[in-house]
């Protein structure tokens, strides 16, 4: 049994979001009640069917009361659709004995990296309360640790799929300046024939390296940073995975985050393996002989 304000709920959970069938509590429902949809086909009730409920109070007293179905929820871990009846917080207050007692307060923030935060201030509100047992302010990682693990594989392997990916790009560009240098050989040849010094060769390869990364870069980030702003506002729809997600409550529409470090640390590292990668063509270039270089076909 889950006693919830049925307004403020709606406001730090998808409860609303998971009913199937009926609907959700109003402010000022009384007996009504929402049930998980495996307990409902488990009890074998309905939208309008009543429920009695027996339990012990927080005084040791009876608890019993009749409820009315009002919606049935689908959230896709059965565990939870199995064992749960959500009920509003004035009649679980009531039947149970509470006066005025609750088992746990939920605080949303507007962004994650605020959680710290609340929860230190939480935690000083806390100690300023004289209670007989302390009280306690979790976060979502410590309620939740399988899924920040989750979150940190999730990281590791995406991590290793971007170092996989750099890998790749850098063979494509050493490839690129490779080819471009062996179609010019021969024009190589010619200018270092007329008088131009390797160094100044290799200086003009590394120029016409960087000037095309640079380039290159600038071009693909604004692209790149306007993509990702138009979906961070519609939305990626994953119509595929919805049923997947939804097990965790997720949504089907993905939105990604457009942020300093998502913007620059790709064109960074592109940058930098270029300009690396471009050294070993530009250097091989010092080692050319004129005669044999405008031999070269």
């Amino acid at each position: 049994m889950i006693g919830v304000d049925p307004v403020q709920e709606s406001q730090v959970s998808t409860l609303k979001q998971l009913i199937r069938q009926g609907d959700y509590l109003a402010e000022h429902d009384t007996n009504q009640a929402l049930v998980g949809e495996l307990l409902a086909k488990n009890l074998r009730v309905g939208i309008g069917d009543e429920i009695t409920i027996l339990g012990q109070g927080r005084d040791g007293s009876i608890a019993a009361t009749v409820v009315q179905v009002k919606g049935i929820y689908t959230s896709g871990m059965d565990d939870f659709d199995r064992s749960s009846i959500h009920v509003p917080l004035r009649l679980f207050q009531d039947v149970y004995a509470m006066r005025g007692a609750v088992h746990e307060v939920v605080a949303v923030g507007i962004a994650l990296k605020h959680v710290s935060d609340m929860k230190k201030a939480i935690q000083g509100g806390l100690k300023t309360l004289k209670q007989k047992n302390a009280l306690v302010a979790l976060d979502w990682d410590e309620l939740m640790p399988g899924l920040l693990q989750a979150i940190k594989l999730d990281l590791v392997s995406g991590i290793i799929f971007w170092f996989l990916l750099i890998v790749v790009v850098a063979f494509s560009i050493l490839n690129t300046f490779l080819m471009a240098i062996f179609e010019r050989t021969r024009e190589f040849g010619v200018l270092m024939a007329i008088g131009t010094s390797p160094g100044r060769l290799t200086r003009l390869l590394l120029i016409e390296s960087a000037a095309m990364t640079i380039i290159g870069i600038i071009i693909g980030t604004v692209f790149g940073c306007l993509l990702t702003w138009y979906f961070q506002v519609h939305g990626i729809n994953l119509e595929g995975a919805s049923e997947l997600m939804s097990q965790y409550g997720i949504s089907g529409r993905m939105y990604p985050q457009l942020s300093l470090i998502t913007a620059l640390s790709g064109p960074g590292a592109v940058l930098i393996i270029t300009l690396l990668t471009a050294l070993y063509p530009a250097f091989k270039v010092r080692r050319l002989r004129p005669t044999e270089a405008m031999r070269a076909v």
